[in-house]
């Protein structure tokens, strides 16, 4: 109450005693009481003192119930984010484990609610997600004065890292130019590269693919029997591409491709490809087609064994084709290679090295959508071309007739040395068995017999006197013929025939050359005329000219020559298979030029073909572990930005 207040109070209750005729000095003392002001303050303040008491036990009961369910959220957020980026391979119990030793540490493990594993925590390919909640009781201080004894901390946290997912292709150049301690330091970067990458993904998440290229590019058997290829022959499985193949990142499994003609431009007959490849002037190292398993394409690796084995198989052979590297390294990445994906992943079954019988998978049937559309979230696709050149000659023959393209339908309308009826025959027959020689004089009289067959088909002279000439003269007697009977063992062999003349017949059992067919035709079983495509399997267009004289083939297959691919026409082709892969989604090129020196030009290329200025690398053999590694950054990089 005011002071005006307490006096008009006093003065009602003076006058209510006065009503009672108390006497008078007790209305005196009355009066008094009302005119007394002192006190009024010290009430006052005892009421503003209870109500600030009970306003300071709130705020500090709130404060130690904020500093506890913030201590203990803070706890939470850091233990599921640990727990979801755990390393690549964690199981659930150790993404559980990673979280409550967050809480151990902390000292707030009493205070952790139970983890199950099954519900709270998701461990995929390529994500992890983890929840978790705490939660403790707090004793009031002074809110209990307000009746409140305890306050509630807690809270809830759920984490989720979704790295992702990585097809990774590395076009490798190991021409013969890469022979030596180029090919040495960049096994050692490129598989320091794979490791790097591997050990920063999950499991399943990241899939590498190898595709070394020289003059050509080296499917396996298995990616091959997969796609829809025209097969004219047995010898190899390279690809050949038509020019307007290359503005198409894809290799279609449905469409007929056409398969490389496989012969070299050296070796005689059953040689092609015979010698040590890695020496430049062997049959081996001249192939259209290297059909060695260590220049073979690995598809879609995802752990580090079989890359590691793969890049210390590499051997330097043959010329660069950066066209070829690239169309198969963009084909491995493009969602229309499904369907050989699926094929690939299917149980496949064979022995080990102890002849047991196994059971396994070219791709890790575990990973889902490989390829991954272009559009799929979460999804990077990266490819790294490595050269250390330009681009170089590849044999080939002419194709006048377009038998390349799968559009055009077949024909001959021009000469070339493709599909049926070639010069080469195969042929099955009994050997020749000599009985004996007989001298027949004209009239077919027997004149003698001989057991020795070296006579055969020679004619037989006696010295005679003319008396008319007076002198010596040879006179004719006769001819030695050779009865021949068929043995009871069946030999094959090939011919060539040509209509500039007839040659050699080749015999491989015992390496006889018989000059005159005519002496062969009564013993032939059968015999089979070959398709050109199956002919330079066995023998090259140099062999060929040599037997029967005809070099047109020998002259389109050489180097420099009208049926070979020119570098110009690689560099066009390598130009448009870039731009087209560049166009689509969530795809990356690196390139690197490496010990490349002067070749401004060829690296020019190169740069001209990656994603950006700053994904084109320039490495010798001392830096080249670094161009690798920064790339490899660059894929981490690309991973935590997702």
């Amino acid at each position: 109450m005011t002071g005006s207040a307490k006096t008009h109070f006093k003065r009602a209750m003076i006058a209510s005693w006065s009503a009672l005729r108390f006497p008078e000095r007790f209305n005196a003392r009355a009066r008094t009481f009302a005119s007394d002001d002192s006190g009024a303050m010290v009430v006052l303040a005892l009421f503003f003192f209870v109500i600030m008491l009970a306003a300071a036990g709130l705020g500090i009961d709130t404060m130690r119930h904020e500093m506890q369910r913030t201590h203990i959220q803070a706890t939470l957020d850091s233990a599921v984010l640990a727990g979801a980026g755990a390393p690549a391979g964690a199981t659930k119990e150790d993404i559980k484990d990673i979280v409550e030793d967050y809480f151990d540490a902390a000292g707030l493990q009493e205070y952790l609610h139970e983890i199950d594993p099954d519900k709270d925590i998701d461990a995929g390919i390529n994500s992890k997600r983890v929840t978790a909640s705490a939660s403790m009781t707090m004793n009031t201080l002074l809110m209990k004065l307000s009746g409140v004894d305890t306050l509630n901390a807690g809270g809830g946290s759920t984490a989720a890292i979704a790295s992702p997912k990585m097809e990774i292709v590395l076009a490798l150049d190991v021409s013969g130019s890469m022979a030596g301690t180029r090919l040495t330091k960049m096994k050692e970067a490129a598989k320091e590269f794979v490791s790097d990458v591997l050990n920063k993904s999950d499991e399943g998440s990241t899939t590498i693919s190898i595709v070394p290229y020289s003059w050509n590019v080296t499917p396996t058997q298995e990616i091959f029997d997969a796609l829809s290829v025209d097969q004219q022959h047995g010898y190899s499985t390279c690809l050949d591409f038509a020019d307007d193949e290359f503005n198409s990142s894809s290799i279609d499994p449905n469409r007929a491709y056409a398969q490389t003609i496989f012969t070299s431009i050296y070796g005689d007959f059953g040689e092609v490809g015979n010698g040590n490849v890695e020496y430049g002037s062997s049959s081996a190292y001249n192939r259209s087609c290297f059909t060695d398993d260590y220049f073979r394409i690995l598809p879609y690796a995802s752990t580090y064994a079989p890359l590691e084995a793969k890049i210390e198989s590499l051997k330097a052979a043959g010329s660069t084709s950066a066209d070829m590297g690239m169309k198969w390294a963009s084909a491995l990445i493009d969602p229309a290679f499904r369907p050989v994906v699926t094929e690939l992943q299917k149980d496949r079954t064979g022995t080990d090295s102890d002849g047991n019988a196994i059971t396994y998978n070219i791709v890790n049937p575990d990973i889902n959508d490989l390829p991954a559309l272009y559009t799929t979230g979460q999804v990077r696709k990266i490819i790294i071309l490595m050269g250390d050149g330009a681009n170089d000659w590849s044999y080939h023959l002419n194709d006048p007739n377009d038998l390349i393209d799968p559009d055009v339908p077949k024909h001959h309308t021009w000469d070339d040395y493709r599909g049926p009826n070639s010069n080469l025959y195969h042929v099955r027959y009994n050997p020749k068995e000599f009985e004996r020689a007989k001298l027949v004089d004209r009239f077919d009289n027997v004149l003698e017999y001989s057991n020795s067959e070296s006579k055969c088909g020679d004619d037989e002279y006696e010295w005679e006197y003319n008396s008319r000439r007076r002198r010596w003269e040879q006179v004719h007697v006769g001819t030695w013929e050779c009865d021949y009977t068929r043995g009871s063992e069946e030999l094959t062999g090939y011919y060539i025939y040509t209509p500039l003349k007839y040659q050699d017949y080749y015999e491989p059992e015992d390496n006889r050359y018989y000059s005159n067919l005519d002496d062969l035709y009564p013993f032939i079983i059968e015999q089979t005329r070959l398709s050109w495509e199956q002919a330079w399997g066995l023998m090259s267009p140099d062999y060929y000219r040599q037997k029967s004289g005809d070099s047109t083939p020998d002259d389109q297959f050489a180097r420099y020559s009208s049926g070979s691919i020119s570098p110009s026409d690689k560099d066009d082709r390598m130009s448009s298979i870039c731009a087209a892969t560049k166009a689509k989604d969530n795809v990356l090129i690196f390139t690197i030029a490496f010990e490349m020196g002067d070749q401004s030009s060829a690296a020019g290329k190169l740069r001209s073909c990656a994603s950006e200025v700053g994904y084109h690398y320039d490495a010798n053999t001392v830096n080249i572990k670094q161009a690798f590694g920064s790339i490899a950054a660059n894929v981490q990089k690309l991973r935590l930005t997702q």
